[in-house]
């Protein structure tokens, strides 16, 4: 197999941190429909649900297209990434902002510089190379991360 498309341990540190979010989302989902046994099936599925479902897919298939080596996943992962960065920081001012320090702040700044740490390196220069990454995609990021940020806040 050619060297330039085996993923470094960067490029793997960052998907797996993709797939660990699309598992969360797709998770919550789980735990969702098994706790509510008595709700007809048609009210189950409300909005948040499909939205769950929605990121947890294609969460999923930005890793599986980056472990493929294409743009397509290059450009999903690093707006799924930037997204998350945007949520967790939200949470981290949560926390500067209360008084005390406990488990859940230290969870909260350890994901954060782990989420930060995970989207830097989708720009180390082989991974730009190794991608092909020039403007247009760094355009279909933003526009995609658009879509992620509709999605998560309304």
């Amino acid at each position: 197999m050619n060297g330039a498309f085996v993923l470094n341990r960067k490029e793997t540190f960052s998907v797996s941190m993709v797939i660990f979010i699309g598992f969360f989302y797709l998770l919550s989902l789980a735990s969702a429909l098994f706790q509510t046994r008595s709700i007809p099936l048609n009210r189950l599925f409300g909005v948040i649900e499909i939205k769950y479902l929605f990121l947890g897919i294609l969460y999923w298939s930005g890793a599986i297209s980056f472990f493929r080596v294409r743009k397509w996943g290059w450009v999903i992962c690093t707006a799924t990434l930037l997204n998350l960065i945007v949520i967790v920081s939200q949470l981290v001012i949560s926390v500067s902002q209360s008084s005390k320090f406990n488990g859940y702040a230290a969870i909260v700044i350890s994901s954060f510089v782990l989420v930060i740490a995970a989207f830097l390196f989708l720009f180390t220069k082989k991974t730009r190379i190794k991608f092909m990454v020039n403007n247009k995609s760094y355009l279909l990021v933003i526009i995609v991360y658009s879509v992620l940020l509709a999605i998560t806040f309304l």
